[in-house]
């Protein structure tokens, strides 16, 4: 989908005519002479960067284990429990350090992209896209972009498309005279499906990394703030005390306390059982209802309606 797209950012959705594909077959092969030369010096460049941090890592990791093989001596006296201990130290924060440095150039991951499509709407994935066509002839509307013989339309929706949105996606396509949709969704019904075979259409799901990764290479991805998860303690609470949960605890506690008799581990089962047995009696308590959630909605609520009484009065 995203080649053909290449294509049409060229020369439109008109066929184009024979001087235009001489001419853009000769762009192409000069493209691919240019590609290769600078494939080649960033293969080198990444050779030489990859052999110069295994090298950075390999000293470091050295480094480490013999600051903690020498400590761990002097406490213990013990050179082979010493050198387990210092491999395992330096192996952890060497994979420490690569797991988090690899992390923090990404500036985010498609799941964060994804996320923003469904809030902003199918218009904004659409705009996007938008922003890397260089011929304004393409046609579009607020979910579709057209191509040759084929729609790509935007469906962004925090769970499956359902019948419904398939059906919206068909009526476009056949208005549009197109036989084939490229879907831009987090996921499609398997059932919805089903409405393909009534139709004289196919359709393929295009999810949210392949749009991450074209953006990403015509250096198009919008910046996004990253949001860090902070734990809330009154969610926690509620969600353990959920009242859903009652059956679960009460199966788990029943089958801890039975296992007991088992395992010599007597008094470790029977005291998981007993922690799920009072979860679940916590759950049948007020507190499984959401008493610990917010009611001041309801509060201002109140205070507005009297405060309307008083001004009546």
């Amino acid at each position: 989908m995203f080649a053909h797209l290449d294509m049409l950012f060229v020369y439109g959705i008109e066929r184009p005519s024979e001087n235009q594909c001489l001419l853009h077959n000769h762009i192409i092969q000069c493209k691919k002479v240019f590609i290769k030369k600078n494939a080649y010096r960033k293969k080198i460049f990444v050779k030489n960067s990859i052999v110069s941090r295994i090298i950075d890592y390999i000293s470091g990791g050295c480094a480490i284990a013999l600051l903690c093989l020498a400590l761990c001596y002097t406490a213990t006296k013990n050179i082979a429990i010493s050198t387990i201990f210092a491999l395992a130290t330096s192996g952890a924060i060497i994979f420490s350090i690569a797991h988090f440095s690899k992390k923090k150039q990404k500036p985010y991951g498609y799941e964060r992209l994804e996320l923003e499509f469904c809030m902003q709407g199918n218009e904004y994935v659409i705009d996007l896209l938008k922003s890397v066509i260089k011929n304004s002839k393409i046609e579009s509307g607020c979910n579709y972009i057209l191509l040759e013989n084929s729609a790509i339309i935007a469906n962004f929706k925090f769970s499956a498309l359902s019948y419904q949105d398939v059906a919206n996606a068909i009526k476009i396509a056949k208005s549009k005279n197109r036989n084939k949709i490229f879907m831009l969704a987090k996921d499609v019904d398997r059932k919805a499906y089903q409405l393909l075979s009534y139709q004289n259409i196919s359709l393929e799901l295009v999810k949210t990394k392949q749009i991450f990764k074209f953006l990403k290479r015509h250096s198009a991805l919008p910046e996004l703030k990253k949001v860090k998860n902070k734990f809330d303690i009154k969610t926690f609470f509620a969600t353990v005390t959920s009242r859903r949960n009652l059956k679960n605890y009460l199966f788990s506690g029943i089958v801890l306390i039975s296992a007991s008799f088992l395992t010599p581990l007597k008094i470790y089962y029977i005291s998981l059982g007993a922690i799920s047995l009072v979860l679940a009696l916590v759950c049948l308590t007020p507190l499984g209802n959401g008493a610990m959630t917010s009611s001041k909605a309801f509060d201002e609520l109140e205070r507005e309606i009297y405060e309307e009484y008083e001004k009546e009065d």
